[in-house]
């Protein structure tokens, strides 16, 4: 038990995948009667069912899909790749070193790659936010999500920074006037080497209702979402219903580890990559503007019912983040990694006493 105990408290920390020990209660996740009747495609990765959301409807899948019932192809004859913006902080050197070498043995120079100015959270802390000098009186306006507020100020000022880095991009999107592919990537993230290859897998697949696609991200999958077997609709909620994981014993959480990382996983986390055109950015754009502000991969979902809607959807990861090789400063402060661990031991020990008792 000390054991089994130790190993989810390191993995929650460290958010280590490890293998399957139990793989009835695999297959019992990936084909979940209530979603697989629904389906016609068979899961290619577990995914969890989640009883809040409908299965995806349908006519909602791609009517194009012919080679996924048969050998035909379905050529993609969409917008082509025209540009890969990476988001950099300027003091990062050693990221920008290694996106741009990364991109260059992928890419071979066949495509132009921008470097794009993240906004930095020692940036935002000097800002007078609450007075009438800020640069970003216009973002301000929007609020803040309260749960933001919650977070070590470092991690707090990092998210803002994270969502003005990537909505000011989009606004740059946005302002172009062909309606060309671009494709948006984080600074710590590797592309497969494959990555041509993946790109037109993906953009045969998608319904061409998209205005995000999502092809680079982290957490779960919902079996709800599926379309087919390697795309999901991206849609809210984000985050695992509590209960369920809660309920799980401590033996259960171990052997499923790669579904249910910690108490707080997420659905299609992350903004590792994505791809969209300047008059979908626009719509995107529409959105976000009505919004507070937030962790952006929160707010890059699927808004069905809600105006101005905006349809996400996320492919398997072909762009996916490294094993942090920087210096831990570039990314954390101390006062992050204590409250992370904090959290993270207070959440091991409410499990362990819920096995128990």
């Amino acid at each position: 038990m000390r054991f089994a105990f130790l190993c989810i408290w390191i993995s929650d920390a460290l958010e280590v995948r490890l293998p399957f020990a139990n793989t009835s209660l695999r297959n019992e996740l990936t084909t979940d009667s209530d979603v697989s009747d629904d389906l016609e495609y068979e899961h290619g990765k577990a995914c969890v069912s989640d009883s809040r959301v409908s299965p995806v409807r349908r006519k909602d899948r791609n009517p194009g899909l012919a080679r996924l019932k048969s050998e035909v192809k379905v050529p993609y004859s969409g917008p082509v790749l025209k540009k890969i913006f990476y988001i950099n902080l300027e003091e990062s050197k050693e990221r920008r070193k290694h996106v741009t070498m990364m991109l260059d043995s992928v890419l071979h120079g066949s495509i132009a790659v921008e470097r794009w100015p993240a906004v930095a959270a020692e940036t935002l802390r000097d800002e007078d936010w609450f007075g009438k000098k800020s640069s970003y009186e216009t973002y301000l306006q929007r609020g803040v999500n309260p749960e933001l507020l919650t977070y070590s100020p470092h991690l707090r000022w990092g998210s803002i920074g994270c969502y003005l880095s990537h909505v000011k991009l989009l606004e740059n999107i946005a302002s172009f006037e062909d309606d060309g592919l671009y494709m948006v990537i984080e600074d710590d993230v590797a592309i497969d080497p494959n990555f041509r290859k993946s790109l037109e897998h993906c953009l045969e697949e998608v319904p061409q209702d998209w205005d995000v696609l999502r092809i680079g991200w982290w957490g779960l999958r919902r079996c709800q979402d599926q379309i087919t077997d390697k795309l999901f609709l991206a849609r809210s909620p984000f985050d695992i219903p509590k209960k369920e994981n809660q309920t799980k014993s401590l033996l259960e959480r171990l052997s499923t580890i790669p579904l249910i990382m910690r108490p707080s996983d997420n659905f299609y986390a992350g903004t590792q990559g994505y791809l969209t055109t300047p008059s979908r950015a626009r719509k995107v754009l529409k959105w976000v503007e009505g919004q507070n502000i937030d962790n952006i991969d929160n707010l890059l979902m699927t808004t069905d019912g809600v105006e101005p809607s905006i349809r996400v959807y996320a492919y398997d990861p072909f762009v996916h983040s490294v094993i942090d090789p920087f210096p831990l400063s570039d990314r954390f402060h101390l006062e992050d990694i204590t409250s992370l661990l904090f959290r993270q031991f207070r959440s091991a020990m409410n499990t362990a006493i819920r096995w128990i008792f």
